[in-house]
């Protein structure tokens, strides 16, 4: 009987060691996981990491701390770690939303599309309450071409959610690439029926019967909804444009000249429409001054319409009296800062560049304090390659920019550009990273940028990503594509840069000699020497000064 006391009292604080055992590995691993998030917040990546892995040795299967450490190292651009991280976190939780996004995050990163894909189909598998997986899944397999398959999605989404402006237009999407007009038809109509006020829909409704040459419908659509809506602008636009199209400019003018700041409708297609009747024969030229003195007056931020009123001016052969009418006001009122701006943009937009600087210089007797006003007499002096001079302008206009970031980005453009004229990488490289650290939308920045540090074979890494952001912006570029494939070369990797010089010349790239020399380069290092030889012969035509390809041709015959 002792013994078998003594056997169960045993057992009972091995028991009672085993929990406290326990007990201890959870406190240790609540301890060093909150040190560790209390490191990652403070962005001390490093010592967050040793922390995670620290955890990771009392909980081997903790996935909330495989995924702590996949973000950190995707916010370090280590994807392909990051991606091993959430594949084990995954592995462990297969249906944690969170953990998903963010491997649909980095796939999106890496470029694979399979894996992209993958997880937006468990996204919408494991949570179809939440609508916007669903819809990205439908725009996934609208760019795959599954038609059907993102129809159905979009017909499940509409049929709990009802009818959304964004499926409904998706939807008409996967109808024009189909075909199936009479089904995008019925989609307008069922727009209009349900949101019987919207104007929007009704002149999208117009704009299909335009589109489809059904003239007549979409004229009797904005007549009939003028007559519901008589003040609306938009209809109004809508109808000038249909009657632009049928070329009946003198019927269309006067609802133009109503419609012209109607909300809702770009610029652009604003302008372009406006454009059509200022071509006309048929409109006069009072009625043409009439347009644009609309235009001015309903977007009297849009220079370009004050610009274009006076090249119009210029057009008509009338070039002293654009001129002559600002000066004229200018002689008695000096102190009009836009009227000086309007005079420097007909000298900037004509190219006129001593006059841009000698108007500059006079307006800054009266505006020393205006920062845009330096900004043109920089400008000007760049393009007159006086670019000590624009680099002095530009810095001293810098000063006085008060709260307005798209001329401070101008400002970082030209002092960039300027800088590398004369070789300063140093300051060159300091004002492309400040206009980048504000906007990175510009390609043609980014592109610059990534090309001048190529030139010099610095920082490549820095290159290739700034490429990168170009030509995903703007893809069909050739330059853009050219610079692209020029760093891949510089970084050996000679595939992928073939792979992209090859578009660029497709892409317009022929007529350019720096990138048919690029190309030759690199067919040489892909052991392509016949056809390099050829585009050498090509490059020389285009610029037959180009000694250092001549020795080239010469060495490889």
């Amino acid at each position: 009987m002792k013994y078998l006391f003594f056997i169960l009292f045993f057992v009972f604080s091995l028991n009672s060691f085993s929990q406290k055992g326990k007990k201890n590995l959870e406190y240790k691993f609540t301890y060093l996981y909150s040190d560790a998030l209390k490191y990652k917040f403070d962005q001390n990546y490093d010592a967050a990491l040793e922390l995670f892995n620290e955890c990771l040795k009392y909980k081997p299967n903790s996935s909330a701390t495989l995924y702590q450490m996949s973000l950190i190292y995707a916010h370090n651009k280590e994807y392909q770690t990051a991606t091993d991280f959430i594949n084990r976190a995954l592995n462990l939780v297969p249906y944690n939303e969170w953990y998903l996004l963010l491997k649909a995050e980095l796939a999106a990163q890496m470029d694979d599309n399979k894996a992209f894909v993958r997880v937006y189909k468990n996204l919408y598998k494991y949570f179809p309450e939440n609508p916007e997986y669903a819809y990205k899944l439908a725009v996934i397999d609208y760019k795959q071409e599954n038609y059907n398959e993102a129809l159905d999605i979009l017909n499940d989404i509409e049929r709990e959610q009802g009818v959304v402006e964004n499926i409904s237009f998706l939807k008409n999407n996967i109808y024009y690439q189909i075909k199936r007009y009479d089904l995008l038809l019925d989609e307008l109509k069922k727009l209009v029926a349900v949101f019987p006020d919207s104007v929007k829909y009704i002149d999208m409704l117009a704009k299909y019967y335009l589109s489809m040459r059904q003239t007549n419908k979409a004229l009797d659509i904005y007549q009939q909804a003028l007559l519901k809506f008589p003040d609306n602008r938009r209809l109004s636009f809508g109808l000038a444009q249909l009657y632009g199209n049928m070329k009946n400019y003198s019927e269309g003018y006067t609802f133009l000249i109503r419609g012209i700041g109607a909300s809702g409708i770009k610029l652009d297609e604003i302008s372009g429409v406006c454009q059509n009747y200022l071509n006309s024969r048929e409109i006069s030229s009072n009625k043409k001054k009439d347009i644009y003195n609309r235009l001015i007056l309903a977007y009297p931020n849009q220079l370009s319409f004050q610009t274009e009123f006076i090249n119009y001016l210029l057009h008509e052969k009338e070039f002293e009296l654009a001129e002559q009418r600002i000066k004229q006001i200018l002689n008695t009122n000096p102190d009009n800062f836009d009227l000086w701006i309007a005079l420097m943009d007909i000298y900037a937009s004509q190219k006129l560049f001593k006059l841009l600087q000698h108007s500059a210089q006079e307006a800054l007797t009266y505006f020393p304090n205006q920062a845009l006003i330096y900004f043109y007499s920089g400008y000007a002096d760049f393009f007159l390659k006086n670019f000590k001079s624009s680099i002095a302008s530009l810095n001293t206009g810098l000063d006085y920019i008060v709260d307005n970031e798209d001329i401070k980005l101008q400002f970082y453009q030209y002092l960039a550009e300027a800088y590398h004229a004369v070789d300063d990488s140093l300051n060159s490289d300091k004002y492309f990273d400040k206009y980048l650290s504000l906007n990175r939308h510009n390609p043609l920045v980014m592109n610059n940028y990534a090309y001048y540090l190529s030139e010099k074979s610095r920082d490549l890494e820095k290159a290739l990503y700034f490429a990168e952001r170009a030509i995903e912006i703007e893809p069909f570029n050739p330059s853009f594509l050219d610079t692209y494939a020029w760093i891949l070369y510089l970084k050996k990797s000679y595939k992928d840069a073939l792979f992209n010089i090859e578009k660029a010349y497709k892409y317009g790239g022929y007529d350019n000699a720096l990138i048919c020399e690029h190309y030759a380069y690199i067919l040489l290092k892909n052991d392509q020497v016949d056809k390099a030889k050829e585009m050498i012969i090509h490059s020389l035509k285009l610029n037959p000064d180009n000694f250092r390809l001549k020795d080239l041709l010469d060495r490889l015959e």
